[in-house]
This record gives structure tokens, sequence and C-alpha cells, in this order.
């Protein structure tokens, strides 16, 4: 019987502790007028900039897996020869003109009856291609030849090495650097067409 009342007596505690709320509010709950959530500005602006440059890095380690020449600086590490002049697609006709002059003319001192020999390396955009030849035709009139065999080249004694950014290959680069001293003959320098808008 003692049992029974005291298990009745435990069950009655319980249901009394079950009706009392076990915690009360203190103060009362404010509801803002806008909600609370990421800055969407700052998380579009953070995206966009890692997304931007991380896209650029993974282009770069690309290109130079592939062995594309992008600067004028790495062909004159590669050739051990000047850079003479870099021409930009940017540049207007005027520019190219002007200074293929005054490289030619004064520079070089190119004005005797000697014909110039232009070794031209690298795929060739056709557009720069001709637009480079059309301003050799006005300085020179045929007193040049264009030739992609290093044995032609060999024959002249004045010789210019023309380079395109973004269209040459490391590999070719050395493997012209080697003729070029197997040849035994100066080069001046080169001359970079730069289509890559570096």
């Amino acid at each position: 019987l003692v049992t029974r009342f005291e298990k009745n007596k435990n069950e009655l505690v319980l249901e009394s502790a079950k009706i009392k709320e076990p915690w009360e509010i203190i103060t009362k709950p404010q509801v803002l007028d806008s909600p609370i959530g990421p800055d969407t500005k700052k998380v579009l602006f953070i995206n966009a900039f890692i997304g931007f440059f991380g896209s650029l890095i993974i282009i770069l380690i690309l290109e130079i897996r592939k062995g594309i020449v992008l600067s004028s600086s790495e062909c004159e590490k590669i050739l051990a020869i000047p850079e003479l002049l870099e021409l930009a697609t940017t540049k207007d006709e005027k520019y190219w003109q002007d200074s293929l002059k005054l490289l030619f003319d004064s520079y070089l001192d190119f004005q005797d009856n000697k014909k110039l020999a232009i070794y031209f390396l690298g795929n060739k955009n056709q557009v720069l291609f001709d637009k480079f030849s059309l301003m050799l035709k006005n300085i020179f009139k045929d007193k040049y030849f264009f030739t992609n065999d290093i044995l032609e080249l060999k024959k002249y004694e004045k010789q210019i090495i023309v380079i395109m950014l973004g269209a040459t290959t490391i590999s070719e680069l050395k493997d012209l650097s080697l003729q070029i001293k197997l040849q035994k003959k100066q080069v001046p320098g080169f001359i970079a067409l730069n289509n890559t808008n570096i």
C-alpha cells in the first residue's frame, strides 16, 4: 500500500511539472522591418573577383604549358639577340611606317643596295603579315624578301628576324637560336609583331 501511495505521489509530481512552463520570456520579442541575411552585392562582387582572376590564372597556366611565347622579353632570353622594335596591332599604320623607317634608315643603316633577308617565325596572321609587308615595300621597294628557310637566310649579309608573338612556340625559338649560332653571322636583332594585346 505504501508503495502504491509513493507511486501515485510521483505521478502527481510529474503531472504538475508538465503543466507549468519550464521557462519564461523576460522581454517581449521584436521583429525587424528588414530581414537579416548575407549582403548579396558583397557576395556577388567577391565571387566575380575570384572567378575573373581564377580564370585568368588558369588561362596563363595553360598558355605556359602549351609553350606559346607571349612577350618579347622571352624571345630575347631564348635567342640571345636584342629586340629592335615591337609593333602592336593597336598602333596605327603611320606609327608602324615611321618606326620601321627610323629603325632601318638610322639605327641599322640599311641604305645601300644589298638585299635584306627577313626570316618570319610563327604562324602567319595574314592581315598582320600583309600590313607589315606593305610597310617594308614602302621603305625598301624591292630590296627585301621574306623566307622561312634558314639556309636561304644564310646567303644574305643583312638579316632581320620577325617574330609573331602569341603564334610562336618556345621550341621554335630554341631551334632558331641554335641555327643562328651555326650560321656564324651576326643578326642585329628581331622585330616582334604583337597581336596578343598584353
